[in-house]
């Protein structure tokens, strides 16, 4: 049942990122290797996962700016480079779509045993709900004109809340070493 959420989960973000993803060109500048979206994904190491799978691109016209990643146990992260000028509304968008209460999601709230600060983020937001009855903790976040997911199943035989906070801090990480190749193959003035 778990691999069965899982892949559906998987489907329905590679769906939803496609739709949002509109405004994105086929014009890729050059970017550094670090800037490059299977190349910021965190690793299973960064979050206790027992195997990744093989990043995918969701946008396949976009290889350099789209990837996604799955966990097992049951998780996934991805990292879009996103061109359109309203990458704010993109993300708002996306926010209100995961954390939608409904029949799929529910309960979605800030767990009171976690506090993440992002030092990066230009804008962020985590919660824990229940996703087709499984307790999920999702965080989503803006750092220039990329939109980053993290997704874990969170229960004593998948993911603690431990895991999760590691697994955001380690997307500040890798962002953090792509905007340090950015500001330094940026001339100053």
């Amino acid at each position: 049942m778990r691999k069965m959420n899982k892949r559906w989960i998987l489907l329905v973000s590679i769906v939803l990122f496609q739709a949002i993803l509109t405004g994105c060109v086929s014009k890729t500048p050059q970017l550094p290797e670090e800037c490059l979206a299977q190349n910021m994904l965190i690793s299973k190491e960064d979050v206790g996962a027992v195997e990744e799978g093989e990043p995918l691109v969701p946008m396949p016209d976009e290889p350099a700016n789209s990837a996604i990643n799955d966990f097992t146990p049951a998780g996934l992260t991805f990292v879009i480079r996103h061109f359109d000028r309203n990458i704010q509304g993109a993300y708002e968008s996306y926010v209100a779509f995961v954390f939608e209460e409904g029949e799929i999601g529910h309960s979605w709230s800030k767990p009171v045993d976690l506090s993440f600060e992002s030092v990066l983020a230009d804008d962020f937001d985590y919660r824990c709900g229940y996703v087709l009855g499984e307790k999920s903790c999702i965080y989503v976040a803006r750092y220039g004109n990329y939109l980053v997911d993290l997704n874990l199943s969170i229960d004593a035989d998948t993911y603690s809340l431990e895991d999760f906070s590691a697994g955001m801090a380690a997307i500040d990480r890798e962002v953090g070493e792509c905007f340090a190749e950015l500001e330094e193959a940026t001339p100053g003035p």
